[in-house]
């Protein structure tokens, strides 16, 4: 494939690199010699303003070799019922800059335009594009790359690309393996006087027949994880959380023997990844010596990172990752809404908009999260179910990844959480390759 445009940028580099070498995997070569492009015997695209007549002509909105922010927002319009930015007004070639929409959303470049912050200065999803033109819940950049596929091989037939497949990965982040177990006298004394100050009758029960080992602890549900996953022929990744204690992080200690024999363990089972603290969000060394606690805990490299309360700011956090030493991270989704945060269902390059540069990191997005489902849109477990099956389908239109977000605690079958261990059976048997 050769690419004809009139002016070169680091915004053109990535995402052509994105969408031919990452996406389509066809070998492509830019040029700015129309010359050369004219004569070229093979498949062509056209990104400027001017008009080939044997190829695809894509007209060039201007984003791409801009540099900062613009103020303004891109308006929606909509082709073959698939929603579209960068229109264009032109007769001649594809009706909308795609390659300048797909930036947009994987740069997560409205995340650096004004918004409103949430309670914990996360980017909310009502505040973005998608959810305020109701296609949250459709992974357009998918759609896009898929529509320009087909344009291409129907310009040119013999062109071979690359192969993508429906698969589901679940993740699970571990903010604690116990409910009541190993965490100390004191804390469970506390929540003991808690529960009778508000009359939780049922609680206090539970939390002393736990703690006199006559029931299990109700979030220590490892082994019934691994049955359905195996069942299902599904491997999860974990992300472990290794912070202190504070408002928002209430885990065990990570110096208990307990704790770590068991993380110690699932490392061997499955792909482990850091479940860095709240309180780590905007402080690099506090990261750094949380992702090296967990690497002594599990004697193994550790790349994988998901910000517990998704809890991250672009460019800074992203920017700290790198510094720490992590290649991938899970945290691409929101914690109001379900649905796709960057129009993808694949990870892609972080392009540092501040520093107009692609980075190594990956990002891997995911399109739903239980606690997002259960409380904030306080779904019953068959609303719930509707949900997740939606999210399958859409994925499975595109050949996408269905990656998903759940917590341990959340399969207890208790109370508010009754019959999430189902759904989850019931997603991974509807996600399951067949």
């Amino acid at each position: 494939m050769i690419i004809y445009c009139e002016q070169i940028s680091p915004r053109l580099n990535f995402i052509f690199a994105y969408f031919f070498t990452e996406r389509l995997g066809i070998p492509f070569n830019l040029t700015q010699s129309w010359e050369a492009f004219s004569v070229s015997t093979d498949s062509k695209i056209n990104y400027s303003h001017r008009v080939l007549q044997n190829g695809i002509n894509i007209i060039p909105e201007g984003l791409l070799f801009e540099t900062g922010i613009r103020i303004e927002k891109p308006t929606v319009s909509y082709f073959n019922s698939i929603p579209a930015i960068f229109r264009n007004q032109e007769e001649t070639g594809l009706t909308f800059d795609i390659f300048s929409a797909v930036f947009y959303f994987i740069s997560r470049y409205e995340e650096y335009q004004y918004y409103e912050p949430d309670i914990h200065q996360r980017f909310p999803a009502k505040e973005s594009l998608a959810f305020k033109n109701i296609f949250l819940n459709q992974p357009v950049v998918d759609h896009w790359i898929l529509f320009i596929k087909q344009k291409i091989l129907q310009k040119y037939p013999d062109l071979i690309f690359k192969e993508e497949s429906f698969t589901s990965i679940p993740t699970i982040d571990i903010d604690s393996p116990w409910c009541y177990r190993h965490k100390g006298i004191l804390r469970n004394v506390g929540g003991l006087t808690r529960d009778l100050l508000h009359l939780k009758l049922q609680l206090i029960y539970l939390r002393l027949v736990v703690l006199l080992r006559l029931k299990p602890d109700p979030w220590f549900v490892f082994n019934w994880m691994k049955k359905v996953l195996d069942q299902n022929s599904q491997q999860a990744i974990l992300f472990v959380h290794v912070g202190k204690r504070s408002k928002f992080d209430k885990s065990v200690s990570s110096k208990s023997p307990f704790f770590r024999r068991v993380i110690h363990k699932l490392a061997k089972e499955y792909p482990i990844g850091l479940h860095p603290s709240y309180i780590s969000a905007n402080k690099l060394s506090t990261l750094k010596a949380e992702l090296q606690n967990l690497r002594q805990i599990t004697n193994q490299p550790i790349s994988l990172s998901r910000q517990h309360f998704l809890k991250i700011k672009l460019p800074e956090y992203y920017q700290m990752l790198l510094s720490a030493g992590i290649t991938d991270d899970y945290s691409m989704g929101f914690a109001d809404k379900p649905g796709f945060r960057a129009g993808t269902t694949r990870p892609f390059r972080w392009y540092d908009l501040k520093l107009e540069t692609a980075t190594s990191l990956y990002v891997h997005p995911f399109c739903a999260m239980d606690r997002t489902v259960n409380t904030q849109n306080q779904e019953t477990v068959a609303g719930a179910q509707l949900i997740y099956n939606e999210l399958i389908e859409q994925v499975q239109l595109v050949d996408g990844l269905f990656i998903t977000l759940w917590h341990n605690e959340s399969f207890n079958n208790l109370f508010e959480w009754n019959g999430w261990k189902e759904l989850f059976e019931l997603v991974l048997q509807k996600s399951a390759k067949k």
